[in-house]
């Protein structure tokens, strides 16, 4: 069906395209203001011309302001690259670091050489001694009422190896030899290698890894009568039953492409949504469908109803007689018919050689050769293996607008008719040259709408880098957020314009101007609020902390600290609940991962960092100069070496272990101090951390900043405290890193850093008694002032 476009009769919806409407209001303002000397409202009169025209240039801005988005912020060069910069990306900001078991299982099995992946719960069993109010490594003495738990937050990997299917044959031996064997270890040895880097990498915090092993195999065989419809294809049918009992066992798990998910449907015919795509971490080898990973689990029971289901599918197959399953290593054991368990932690897999599956017509058996049917099930899975190793984890693309010259502007002086003198034209040499110096003085006037309307379209042009959130130049000093155009191509504009050579110059008329109404850092504060409200961050309290601490001179700090998060955000946001990587010396790219002076630094201590204003969030020495900054330590990488204990006799001391309660910093006691615990160290003697109000809004932001499965402990040391406690730190991540915390030098590092974190306490400034008629900064309050003994 062809549509003919036409020009549609009803007025515009937006006033700025109504000329009409913007005339008939720009008639009741002459009205109002000059009905008592003005009478003449008529098309010919010089007064309604100019308003004509003026409209007219309404309009125009009116349409240049309604354009697509993408137009808006088009450029003339290198378009996709600065369009690049108006927004993070889907794969920037819709992704995560790892936060459930699903998205550590999509991190391994997007691994080169891992097929599937399952996490267990690693059992580690401390006791709390009831009568000592301590944990130990053993039972205590059988006077010693005490308490056995389990710690959490620890895993153990397994992994089944990718390997490209092969169709042997059942009759051949498949006996491997010594050198396949060696072959196979050192690719096994260099997969579980990689499987804990990658944890490593994106280890979540309060968690770690224990160990990593490849998955056993329990192969199961099936014996079964098959009924084929008249039409059917034994040889067809064969393969296919293969197939779906071997994806029964093992459901597959493959990587889509971004546009196979996009295309794609759930199982109740809703598409998916772009975060739901992007949901969980960022791959290299295309997207996971939650559902075939929820699918994917090892199973613990076989159920035959299940299977017969399934077959059932298989076009050509009338009926299912005789259904047996059974161990295949234990065929003695009995058969079993609708139930078979698998042994905990093993994987079923399909053992087709021992299995027996026959096909009938009627009562007329049907023969099916095994190989080829074997050889066309393999196929299949190489085939599907193949489409899944190919794809790409790609990011989705905008659509780029066109670039259209939003600030190319002329001057309304050149629509106005020629015998008003002030068009290119100009007047005809014989006139008065009174009427050279009105048509100059008329030029004058309207050049005061000209650079009104020039502006706009500057500043309408500039809305790209004003909202630009990666490399945004809005916290830098020379940048402003109100633009002006230089008016050009008017006739004798220097004589009425003076200095118009450099109008438009730092310092000049213009810039001078424009800068009576910027309050740049008041605009830039607000336009950045706008910004972090997309992600609905909100800066509110910390902002009247700032002010409270520095009055007016705040306000540009709280443009720097703004924009850093701003800049940051993706990581900030992903990696907020990630744990520092202990592990890795070296990342993939061959850079250094460093302990200390170092970015390595837990992903709440990154946004805890930006939060609150603190610019360097490195771990690093903050005794010396009273930096600001914090020490994040998680109480699960405490954890010691059960069997060094035992070697070392050291089960019961109680300098191996984190103290359940501190003093006065533990309110509660609690059996287990290592799961899910962290402590967070500041320094008391930072200038900003001095203020007890500032400190109870930064014990706040932690506690809300803490993913809620994990209780934080806040302490605020002294600089001798700190300096006390770095060279330890310090020399404890390192061995750690170099994998020498089990060691009984490790040992001895730990514990003195255990003796450091159980006896020192925080410190807090001195609470001064204060009346209404001398108020102090610091005033004692019922309930809440502590005793001070921070010295200033």
């Amino acid at each position: 069906m062809n549509i003919t476009p036409t020009i549609s009769k009803m007025p515009p919806a937006e006033k700025t395209l109504n000329y009409s409407r913007l005339r008939e209001e720009g008639l009741k303002y002459i009205e109002e203001l000059g009905s008592d000397f003005w009478t003449d409202y008529n098309e010919h009169d010089p007064g309604i011309t100019i308003l004509e025209l003026l409209c007219y240039a309404i309009t125009d801005l009116g349409y240049r302001t309604n354009m697509p988005v993408q137009d808006l912020l088009a450029s003339r060069e290198q378009n996709e690259a600065n369009l690049r910069k108006q927004f993070f990306t889907a794969k920037e900001m819709l992704t995560t670091e790892p936060v459930s078991e699903l998205d550590l299982r999509k991190l391994l099995i997007d691994i080169d050489g891992v097929k599937n992946a399952w996490l267990f719960k690693s059992k580690q069993t401390l006791f709390f001694d009831k009568k000592e109010n301590r944990i130990v490594g053993a039972k205590p003495l059988p006077n010693h009422a005490f308490t056995a738990f389990d710690l959490n937050g620890l895993y153990h990997i397994k992994i089944e190896l990718d390997e490209e299917p092969i169709a042997k044959n059942c009759d051949e031996d498949t006996t491997i030899t010594e050198e396949e064997t060696n072959a196979l270890q050192e690719k096994i040895n260099e997969v579980i290698s990689r499987v804990r880097q990658r944890f490593h990498q994106h280890r979540p915090l309060g968690e770690d890894l224990i160990d990593v092993s490849i998955v056993e195999e329990q192969e199961i065989r099936f014996c079964m009568d098959i009924q084929l419809e008249t039409n059917a294809d034994a040889n067809q049918v064969y393969p296919q039953v293969l197939y779906l009992l071997s994806r029964y066992l093992s459901p597959a798990v493959r990587q889509y492409s971004l546009k196979e998910m996009i295309g794609a449907q759930k199982a109740n015919g809703t598409s998916y949504t772009m975060d739901e795509i992007f949901n969980g971490p960022v791959l290299d080898h295309g997207f996971f469908k939650d559902e075939e990973l929820y699918n994917a689990g090892l199973r613990e029971t076989i159920y035959g109803s299940d299977i017969i289901n399934l077959l059932m599918d298989i076009p050509g197959i009338r009926s299912i007689h005789h259904f047996r399953m059974n161990y295949c290593a234990d065929p003695k054991s009995g058969s079993n018919e609708w139930i078979l368990p698998v042994s905990p932690g093993k994987k079923p897999g399909l053992c087709y050689c021992k299995s027996s599956i026959n096909f009938y017509k009627d009562v007329i058996p049907v023969k099916a050769s095994r190989q080829p049917a074997v050889e066309q099930w393999i196929a299949r899975l190489q085939a599907e293996r193949a489409a899944s190793l190919s794809v790409t984890y790609d990011d989705y693309q905008y659509s780029e607008g066109t670039w259209r010259n939003l600030d190319a502007y002329t001057s309304i002086t050149k629509n106005l008719p020629q015998c008003y003198g002030v068009g290119d034209a100009g007047l005809s040499p014989s006139v008065p040259f009174s009427q050279t110096i009105k048509a100059l003085q008329l030029k004058g006037f309207l050049l005061f709408f000209d650079q009104v309307l020039a502006n706009y379209i500057a500043q309408l042009n500039q809305l790209k880098h004003l909202f630009q959130i990666k490399e945004s130049p809005i916290d830098a000093i020379e940048t402003g957020t109100y633009f002006f155009n230089k008016i050009s191509d008017v006739k004798d504009i220097e004589l009425l314009i003076d200095g118009y050579a450099t109008m438009d110059e730092a310092g000049g008329l213009l810039a001078g101007l424009v800068n009576q109404y910027d309050n740049v850092t008041d605009r830039k504060n607000r336009l950045l609020d706008h910004l972090l409200s997309r992600f609905a961050e909100n800066f509110t309290e910390y902002v009247l902390q700032m002010y409270s601490l520095e009055g007016e001179n705040a306000a540009e700090k709280l443009v720097t600290s703004k924009a850093l998060l701003l800049k940051e955000y993706p990581g900030i946001s992903a990696k907020r609940a990630t744990a520092y990587d202990y592990f890795n010396s070296t990342e993939d790219n061959g850079n250094t991962v460093a302990v200390w002076d170092t970015i390595n630094v837990a992903g709440m201590e990154h946004r805890l960092s930006r939060l609150l204003g603190i610019e360097d969030y490195s771990r690093r020495g903050l005794s010396e100069n009273s930096e600001e900054g914090m020490f994040l330590i998680e109480h699960i990488l405490l954890r010691p070496d059960i069997h060094l204990l035992q070697e070392q006799d050291g089960l019961f001391e109680p300098q191996n272990f984190i103290a359940v309660c501190s003093g006065s910093d533990c309110d509660e006691c609690e059996a287990d101090a290592y799961s899910f615990r962290i402590t967070v160290i500041l320094p008391a003697g930072a200038e900003r951390f001095k203020n007890e109000d500032f400190r109870n809004y930064i014990e706040k932001t932690i506690r809300l900043e803490t993913p809620a499965h994990i209780y934080p402990r806040i302490c605020w040391w002294s600089k001798e405290s700190l300096a006390a406690f770095e060279p330890v730190y310090k020399n404890w991540l390192e061995l750690k890193q170099a994998g020498e915390d089990v060691t009984p030098e490790g040992l001895a590092v730990l514990q003195q850093l255990i003796q450091l974190l159980n006896e020192r306490k925080s410190i807090y400034p001195p609470g001064i008694l204060s009346d209404c008629d001398n108020p102090v900064d610091n005033p004692v309050i019922l309930d809440q002032t502590n005793l001070g003994n921070l010295k200033t």
